[in-house]
C-alpha cells in the first residue's frame, strides 16, 4: 500500500488538463448557443424594422446594439426582406471556426 502513495497525485496531474479542456469546450458551446438565440431574435427585429420602411443601416445598428464582431447581411427578395447576423465563436471554439448565425425574414409593407 505504501508504494501507491503518489499515484493519486499522478492521476490528478494527468486528468486535470483534460477535464479543464472539456469544461472549457462545454462553456464555449453554451455561450455559442446563447449567441445563436440572441442573434436570431435581433435578426427578426431588424427584418421587421426594415420591412415597415426603416433605414437598413440604422435598423441593423440598433439591432446589434454596437456589439463587436457581428457581421450583417440584408437581402431584398421580392416582397420579403431577410436579415442574417453572424458572430464567430470565442475561445476555445474559435480554433474549429464555429460561429453563431441568426436569420430571419419579414414581408415588406408596400
Amino acid at each position: 500500500m505504501r508504494r501507491e502513495h503518489g499515484s493519486v497525485s499522478a492521476e490528478l496531474a494527468v486528468t486535470l488538463p483534460a477535464v479543464l479542456v472539456v469544461l472549457g469546450v462545454a462553456l464555449g458551446a453554451v455561450t455559442l448557443a446563447g449567441d445563436q438565440a440572441w442573434l436570431t431574435s435581433a435578426a427578426g427585429w431588424a427584418a421587421r424594422a426594415i420591412a415597415i420602411g426603416g433605414d437598413s443601416e440604422e435598423s441593423l445598428r440598433v439591432a446589434v446594439d454596437a456589439r463587436p464582431g457581428i457581421s450583417t447581411r440584408v437581402v431584398f427578395e421580392g416582397a420579403e426582406v431577410c436579415v442574417t447576423l453572424t458572430r464567430n465563436a470565442s475561445a476555445p471554439l474559435e480554433w474549429i471556426h464555429a460561429s453563431a448565425v441568426g436569420h430571419a425574414c419579414a414581408r415588406r409593407v408596400l
